[in-house]
């Protein structure tokens, strides 16, 4: 939690706001926001699926606790 979430929170604390939603809603102001592109969030799970794969393949059994004392 950042500075901002902190003064919310002591704001809620304090009888400021009566709850967090209404200090969110006096404190932030949302400028933009996005919506994600399900074709590049399929290709980017697919890649990252790939990678914890290949992550597990070069890791599984490669450092032990021997050659780790060792170095």
């Amino acid at each position: 939690m950042g500075s901002l979430g902190a003064a919310m929170y002591a704001g809620v604390g304090s009888g400021v706001f009566d709850n967090l939603a209404d200090a969110v809603a006096h404190c932030v102001d949302v400028v933009e926001s996005y919506s994600p592109d399900p074709e590049r969030h399929a290709l980017y799970t697919k890649s990252f699926n790939r990678w914890n794969k290949a992550y597990d393949a070069l890791n599984s059994g490669y450092y032990t606790d021997e050659l780790m004392d060792k170095l």
